[in-house]
């Protein structure tokens, strides 16, 4: 294959220097910053024992360049998300110890330990030895909202490309692969497909999905375009939302009560309209339209196989460097709604809560291996102690679903009370910690519920302090801004007088999901 995958990264960046491989940006640009962070790391691991780089930019010519340059020395580099409230950083900072920043601190964020006038990010004893090759720390969301690291190699991520691009070869023979890309880089999911095209000696496309919605797309074709249902829901129907109701809460007797009022940040809009055939004419263009991020919902399959669209759903996630299962496009077309069958660096069995395999058609947990797989955890509550978690071969993300005959994947869900919004995984256990330290409230629980736009949008439940509050919840929102991520405010703020709890405390969620969708169904 082109690239050379077995090759090391600062041998495969070396032969392809200077070649014109981005499409939206500048590539002449990114091989000179690339150039200049390759000479930062010289320096500093010349004068310095054990190197970290803490990578966070919403820059992709930055992110890029100082990706592939830290994966050519042996530095712990983290990557880190530009849209990180002030509880996540308290988190980061606490695991990755002296770090280099490279990047720009987001607006409203306060790192007080970044010195003044210089990148260094903290200062004391490194954390972690310093590695014999580069171990890449991707963010991922951990039990009860804590941010944790999973940490791959360039070993790990090339054998996630290495399956891809066998996975595809029957239907996309090229040896170089061409993506367009409208996902964050500092996702798993934007970074996997910058690495599928530099090493494979093929093209990227780079371009927000923002401008991608409201403009036009960029010149040229590339094979593989990648998006979560949110932004393939919106594709379709461009130039309208879908109309929410503003506000409503729950009556003392536990039901909709009619002088109930919900509030949303959805917004209101028209209908949804028909497809434009010029965006339709582009979306059937692609080899394969990789769907991931979250499960997408029946109506949105079923109205991108009426629109004859190359949808490849697929099944992945940071630990595995994306998809370990795709759907082919024309699986799908045919009536398949699966997430297909494992691609070829990867086996997928399903086993029961003991350990034992199940049979075809049965449903359990997903379990994993994967030449991909990332070798370790680490998280807030081992930092201190230096340590990381070895990760469980085989691995079970916690996700329920079955095989059938064929091998094809059907994923039903989460084990556990993970809710996947637009792509992105909330906890909402962290959501209901950042409601409760705002003193506003008596008690909150926090649900995902059916949505149209974003599979699921986040619903707050919550006893308010006062009784002023309960029609408004501004405040509220206003404390969360620049504590949580945006995706993680709630879309639905219900109000309640008790949450179901049982004796011992403990929130039934199953009830309170219950309560929060009669509320939103009642007109």
């Amino acid at each position: 294959m082109k690239g050379g995958l077995g090759l090391a990264a600062r041998d495969i960046l070396g032969a392809q220097c200077d070649r014109n491989w981005l499409v939206g940006l500048d590539s002449a640009q990114f091989w000179r910053r690339w150039r200049r962070r390759c000479r930062n790391l010289e320096t500093l691991l010349t004068s310095e024992g054990e190197v970290s780089i803490l990578l966070v930019t919403a820059d992709p010519l930055e992110a890029l360049a100082g990706f592939f340059a830290a994966c050519c020395y042996p530095v712990h580099l983290w990557l880190g998300n530009p849209t990180w409230g002030q509880r996540e950083w308290r988190q980061v900072l606490g695991q990755i110890g002296p770090a280099e920043f490279w990047g720009t601190v987001p607006a409203g964020i306060r790192l007080p330990s970044l010195s003044s006038g210089t990148n260094a990010l903290g200062s004391g004893d490194a954390l972690l030895p310093s590695p014999a090759t580069t171990q890449i720390w991707i963010p991922t969301g951990g039990s009860s909202g804590d941010l944790r690291f999973a940490c791959h190699d360039w070993t790990t991520l090339t054998a996630s490309v290495a399956g891809f691009c066998q996975h595809f070869q029957a239907i996309c023979p090229r040896t170089a692969v061409t993506a367009y890309c409208v996902l964050p880089l500092y996702h798993v999911s934007g970074l996997m497909q910058a690495l599928r095209c530099l090493v494979t000696g093929g093209q990227l496309w780079v371009q927000s999905f923002k401008e991608l919605q409201q403009g036009e797309p960029l010149p040229g074709r590339a094979d593989f375009l990648s998006l979560v249902p949110t932004q393939l829901q919106r594709l379709l129907t461009p130039g309208s939302e879908r109309v929410v109701p503003q506000s409503r809460s729950m009556g003392t007797g536990g039901t909709a009560a009619g002088r109930a009022v919900l509030s949303s940040d959805q917004g209101s809009g028209m209908e949804p309209m028909g497809i434009d055939p010029e965006r339709l004419a582009w979306l059937r263009g692609f080899t394969a339209i990789l769907l991931g991020g979250g499960p997408p919902w029946p109506e949105l399959l079923a109205r991108s196989r009426v629109a004859r669209l190359p949808l490849a759903p697929t099944y992945g996630m940071t630990e595995t460097a994306s998809q370990v299962a795709t759907l082919l496009p024309s699986a799908f077309l045919a009536g398949n709604s699966s997430s297909g069958q494992a691609l070829p660096h990867s086996h997928i069995t399903i086993q029961s809560p003991e350990g034992e395999p199940l049979p075809p058609n049965t449903s359990g947990l997903i379990t994993i291996s994967a030449e991909s797989l990332a070798g370790r955890y680490r998280h807030s509550a081992m930092a201190p102690l230096g340590r990381s978690l070895t990760i469980a071969v085989p691995f079970q993300p916690g996700d329920r679903g079955y095989l059938d005959a064929a091998g094809y994947l059907y994923v039903l869900g989460r084990q556990g009370n993970l809710i996947i919004s637009g792509g992105e995984k909330v906890q909402p256990e962290e959501v209901e910690a950042a409601l409760l330290a705002t003193g506003q409230v008596v008690d909150v629980g926090v649900v995902g519920v059916p949505d149209g736009d974003w599979g699921s949008a986040i619903a707050v439940l919550w006893v308010p302090r006062n009784a002023a509050a309960a029609a408004d919840p501004t405040l509220l929102k206003a404390a969360l801004k620049g504590q949580l991520s945006p995706y993680k405010i709630p879309k639905h703020w219900l109000t309640c007088p008790e949450l179901p709890r049982n004796a011992q405390g403990k929130l039934n969620r199953r009830v309170l999901q219950q309560q929060a969708m009669e509320i939103l169904s009642t007109p």
